[in-house]
């Protein structure tokens, strides 16, 4: 029986190994996709940070209906916030499985092979643990 996970294939490249740059790039290609959505929802919650620290400020000087409104408004961009970060958790999983599907598929059979020429009868994906 034989494992394999991220651990086990990163520590075989070098630092100037052109698989290593080749992943690096995958990386920051990856990452780049999703940093539009990152930078909007630190947007989001540094609008909700500003106004709790308003009411909190404010909270003895404003009047009972600036507060509800205020308090309203932190609420409704406290659900789009929560909102948007499902979205966006939910869009980078399903990248993520598909990158690491498409890998799969073409080391798989490399896998199998491996397995078959060195006796093992059972593989394991541990990388997902």
């Amino acid at each position: 029986m034989g494992s394999f996970g991220a651990e086990d294939r990163d520590s075989q490249h070098q630092p100037g190994d052109g698989r290593n740059q080749r992943r690096q790039k995958a990386t920051a290609d990856f990452n780049a996709k999703f940093q539009p959505a990152r930078e909007k929802l630190a947007k989001q919650q540094a609008d909700l940070d500003a106004d709790k620290a308003k009411l909190s400020q404010g909270s003895n000087t404003m009047s009972a209906e600036q507060r509800e409104k205020l308090l309203l408004e932190i609420d409704r961009k406290t659900k789009l916030l929560n909102r948007d970060n499902e979205d966006a958790n939910a869009e980078f999983e399903q990248e993520q499985n598909k990158v690491t599907q498409e890998l799969w598929r073409k080391i798989r059979p490399v896998v199998d092979i491996y397995a078959k020429d060195h006796g093992y009868s059972l593989v394991l994906d541990v990388s997902s643990q």
